[in-house]
């Protein structure tokens, strides 16, 4: 029996180093475990913003890269538009070596989700728009269009687009007579001022935007979408004009 108890506490004394060190390596496993896992989470934290911002808050439109950014609580559509310092000729499409500058643009509206805007506008040469540049352009209300809480914003933004990309000498009128008279400003229509850009803005039952003669557009708004018509308009001025680019 002694014999038996030695060899049974040799055998115990000889598994115990062996016990140990397969413990010894299961702990080790679990450490190894447990730090491949936090180093996946902290990549995951990390990557998720950058990610979600290289893919999700780019987008190709018109040939121009939109980023979505965040001012406060409000949403923009930002992009840059090349500047080149004489309009090319019909046909030639412009190289990275011709641009001087560039000129930043915030949309208030995502482009792609204006596609429900119809543009009836047959563009010059399948590039650009007809504007008279040599005399004054205008934007001609309807004073009887509705009020909304974005139409000085959304003008004030449109206004800036026409001048700075289009090119206009812009000022501003209506397109009724008698309240020409009484608020005294300049009255203006497409029938009556054939020689000039005019752009009239009214309210309707659809949000569109229409070519109805050689250099006038019509655009109509409803349920207060004059910045989504007003964008809609700069979006196919800069259509035109991106065919240019390379």
């Amino acid at each position: 029996m002694a014999k038996k108890k030695t060899k049974e506490k040799i055998k115990n004394s000889e598994a115990e180093p062996v016990l140990k060190d397969n413990t010894r390596k299961k702990q080790n496993k679990q450490v190894m475990i447990s730090v491949i896992l936090m180093i996946a989470v902290i990549v995951i934290i990390v990557a998720i913003p950058i990610v979600y911002k290289t893919f999700f808050n780019k987008f190709t439109y018109t040939n121009l890269e939109f980023e979505k950014t965040k001012l406060g609580q409000l949403n923009f559509y930002s992009t840059k538009i090349p500047i080149v310092e004489k309009a090319p000729p019909e046909g030639h499409l412009i190289t990275p070596k011709e641009v001087s500058s560039y000129y930043s643009i915030n949309f208030r509206n995502d482009p792609r989700k204006l596609e429900y805007i119809p543009v009836n506008i047959t563009l010059k040469n399948s590039t650009q728009m007809d504007f008279i540049k040599v005399n004054t352009a205008y934007i001609s209300l309807d004073p009887n269009m509705k009020r909304c809480d974005d139409n000085s914003v959304a003008l004030v933004n449109f206004a800036g687009f026409l001048r700075d990309i289009v090119g206009l000498k812009l000022r501003s009128a209506v397109s009724d007579e008698n309240a020409s008279r009484e608020l005294q400003i300049t009255y203006i229509t497409c029938e009556k001022n054939p020689l000039n850009t005019v752009i009239n803005l009214r309210s309707g039952n659809e949000t569109k935007i229409e070519k109805t003669g050689k250099n006038c557009y019509v655009l109509t708004f409803k349920d207060c979408e004059v910045t989504q018509v007003t964008e809609k308009f700069d979006l196919a001025v800069l259509e035109g004009y991106m065919k240019y680019f390379e």
